[in-house]
This record gives C-alpha cells, sequence and structure tokens, in this order.
C-alpha cells in the first residue's frame, strides 16, 4: 500500500470512527427520547379518550336507570305483573313513547319478557319480535349493559343499553334502550394530537370470543363490527385481557410498523388501542439520520481530498528523495536533493553530504586507481625494458662467445701455420 493511501485511511480512521460514533449515540438517545414522549402523548390521548367513553356510557346509564325509576314505570309494571292486563302493557308503550320524546339521541326503547320477545317498544314494528339470541337480551337479564350493534350501510351504528327489571328480587322483563352513536364515533373519530396516521381502535368479544371492531377505523371506515381482529395484532387481545400496556413495535392491519398504548373498559368489556405510525413519530429521527448520511458523505469527499492533498505534499519529496537515492547507486552523484527547514528537507541535506561524501570518496578511488594503472603501466614497461635488455645481454654474451671461438681458430690456424 502506497504512503498516500496509508496516510488517506488513517485520517479517515481518526475523522469518521469517532464521528459514527458519536452520531449512534445522539441517534439512539433522540430516538429513544422521541419514543418515550411519543408514548407518553398516546397515553395521555388513551386516557383521555378512556375518560370521554366512560362519561358517555356512563351518561346511557344514567338514562336507562331515569327511565326505569319512572316512578309511573313502576306502578304500571306493578299492575302488569299482577293481571297481565293488555290496556296496563299499552300504559308501559306510552310511557316509554313519552320518554323517548324527552331525549332526542334516544332511537328506540323496548321492555322485553324474560324470554326475550318484545312486549312493548317506541317502534310498533318491534313489538312481538324475539330478541333472545341477541347479546343485549343475554347479559341483560343479569347486569346493566352498554354495548354497540347493528351497523347500516351510511356506516351508522346503534348503542344499545340494557338493564333487568325486577319485582320483589324476581326478574320480569329487560328494559332496552337503542340510541345513536354517531356521538361515540365522533369521539374517537377526534385525532387531536395523533398527526396523520394515528387513530383509535375500540373492539370487543363477539359470541365466539373473537375481537371485532366496533368504530369505523381512520383508514377503514367500512370494516366496524365486520373486520376481526388478527392474532398477531396483541394489542387489541392484551386490551381485551384488561392490560393496559405499551407496545413500542407492532404490525397493525395496514402493515405498517405503529407504537401502540391499550387501556380496558370493565363495564362493556372493550379494549382501546391508541396506535400511531412509528415512521410519523420518528420521522425528524429519520431526516436527521439522511441529513447526516448527506454530511457524511460531504465531509468524507472533503476530508478525503485533504488528505490526498496533504499526502501529495509529504510523499511528492519524499518521490523525489527515492530517485535520488537511485541515481545515487546508479553513480550519478551529482544528482542533489532539495533543501528546507522541515524533517524531509533535513533528510535531503542528509543525502546531499552523503552523496558530497560518495563523490569525494569516489574521486579518491578513482585516482588511486589511475596511480594503479599507472604503475603497473610503467611496470610492464620497465619489465619489457628489462626483458629487452636481457635479450640484448644475451645477445652481446653470444657474439663474445662466438668472437672468443673465433680468436681460438685463428690462433689454432696460425699455429698449424707455422708448423
Amino acid at each position: 500500500m502506497s504512503l498516500t493511501k496509508k496516510i488517506l485511511l488513517t485520517v479517515l480512521i481518526l475523522t469518521f470512527v469517532p464521528l459514527i460514533y458519536t452520531f449512534y449515540t445522539s441517534y439512539q438517545a433522540a430516538k429513544q427520547a422521541i419514543e418515550k414522549e411519543a408514548l407518553e402523548k398516546l397515553s395521555v390521548i388513551a386516557q383521555r379518550q378512556e375518560n370521554r367513553i366512560t362519561d358517555i356510557l356512563r351518561i346511557r346509564e344514567e338514562k336507562i336507570t331515569l327511565i326505569s325509576n319512572n316512578s309511573e314505570l313502576s306502578s304500571v309494571l306493578n299492575l302488569y305483573i299482577q293481571n297481565k292486563s293488555l290496556s296496563e302493557l299499552q300504559k308501559i308503550n306510552n310511557i316509554l313513547v313519552d320518554a323517548k320524546q324527552d331525549v332526542s339521541s334516544i332511537k328506540h326503547i323496548l321492555f322485553l319478557d324474560t324470554k326475550g320477545r318484545v312486549l312493548a317498544s317506541t317502534d310498533p314494528e318491534l313489538i312481538g319480535k324475539d330478541f333472545s339470541t341477541e347479546e343485549f337480551f343475554i347479559k341483560g337479564k343479569n347486569e346493566n349493559v352498554v354495548n354497540i350493534q347493528n351497523i347500516y350501510e351510511d356506516n351508522s351504528a346503534e348503542g344499545v343499553s340494557s338493564m333487568p327489571i325486577k319485582f320483589n328480587s324476581n326478574l320480569i322483563g329487560i328494559l332496552s334502550i337503542k340510541t345513536n352513536s354517531s356521538y361515540l364515533f365522533n369521539t374517537v373519530q377526534d385525532y387531536t394530537g395523533l398527526g396523520t396516521t394515528g387513530e383509535v381502535i375500540i373492539a370487543k368479544r363477539n359470541s365466539n370470543g373473537t375481537p371485532v371492531l366496533i368504530v369505523p377505523l381512520r383508514f377503514d371506515t367500512d370494516g366496524t363490527l365486520k373486520r376481526t381482529v388478527e392474532t398477531s395484532y396483541e394489542p387489541i387481545y392484551s386490551a381485551l385481557s384488561g392490560n393496559n400496556k405499551l407496545f413500542i413495535d407492532e404490525v397493525d392491519y395496514r402493515g405498517k410498523h405503529v407504537l401502540s398504548v391499550t387501556r380496558y373498559l370493565q363495564k362493556p368489556d372493550w379494549g382501546i388501542v391508541v396506535k400511531m405510525d412509528k415512521d410519523e413519530v420518528f420521522a425528524p429521527v429519520y431526516r436527521m439520520r439522511t441529513i447526516f448520511i448527506l454530511n457524511f458523505i460531504l465531509i468524507l469527499v472533503a476530508v478525503s481530498l485533504i488528505a490526498i492533498f496533504f499526502g501529495r505534499t509529504i510523499t511528492k519529496p519524499l518521490n523525489k528523495l527515492q530517485h535520488i537515492a537511485e541515481e545515487l547507486r546508479k553513480g550519478n552523484l551529482m544528482e542533489r536533493a532539495p533543501e528546507s527547514q522541515d524533517e524531509i528537507g533535513q533528510l535531503g541535506k542528509t543525502l546531499n553530504n552523503m552523496a558530497i561524501e560518495l563523490e569525494v570518496a569516489f574521486n579518491l578511488l578513482r585516482d588511486k586507481h589511475k596511480e594503479s594503472e599507472l604503475y603497473k603501466r610503467k611496470t610492464n614497461e620497465l619489465t619489457k625494458s628489462n626483458k629487452k635488455l636481457e635479450d640484448e645481454l644475451v645477445q652481446v654474451d653470444t657474439l663474445q662467445s662466438l668472437l672468443r671461438v673465433e680468436e681460438e681458430i685463428k690462433e689454432i690456424k696460425n699455429k698449424i701455420g707455422e708448423k
């Protein structure tokens, strides 16, 4: 790996590891704070809805109690119990009609016998009908009941309140009031503080024990009393089990991840869930994350360019020194490095001094080599001269020997001639 890359990698690590760690801790802290705040807000809204619905149901229960406590109605019911007279039954019906006129939200008032048959009603068409299988009758025989039923094509619904009528502790019939539940829907459909995705869900158990919705959903207004709740959506089941809990990651009927808060209404046995999409709750954090990513990219580019620039200011002189060292290795001792006051400049100065010393040493060595060559050449010349001289001496000796022989021959010849 080149030095520039090492410098770049080091700078990036030193810059972005602390930056990423700081962002991550800040992101998690902000997310937890927003989540806590959102759950607290949902809890406040859930409590507010619980109080509103409780007040509505209490008012409805007070209405039916007020009607049942009507002194004239009690007197007529006693007479009817004694003689089962049709005239007394008609009086009961008239009293119910008068009571209905006093309260505009009441649609029908019914009086049913212990077998579920309507004996008297503000709606003549309901007289004689059998409601023995209806929940409001079955539960109404034992306790005051408030419920929602009968969703119509215009998505309106009836609120049904029932209470047992007793004489001498014996059950003689059921008094039931059916009211328009639009006011309950309006209360639930108040999305103040819930943004664009939050909503309030209210569910009850049907005859099979399966949770069904009793108010329109924000994103599915046709689902009231028709849509059952999937078993995977735990908040509704938790609410109907009497638990007030917080859920930080559930998937709702739209497939969205949501924060949920549950409440339980014991009297009607209803479960309330106030929820909001996590995408909306954490939108500020997600925006912060997006801004960080963009800034991260910009900083990455800027730091990389700066690191490369400063890396090259270091590596360029080093590359120059490397080139000069290579030239010196090749014997080009005239190359010189730039000198400055920084560390690289001092290294260049040292390299220059070394080059000068090498050049001096090389010149000395070259001079000695020349002297050696001169000595060798003169030695060779002297050797050749000596050899030539020796050859000449040999020739001289040979000539001298020949001369001596010649003189001896002459002496011999002279002696022979004298004889």
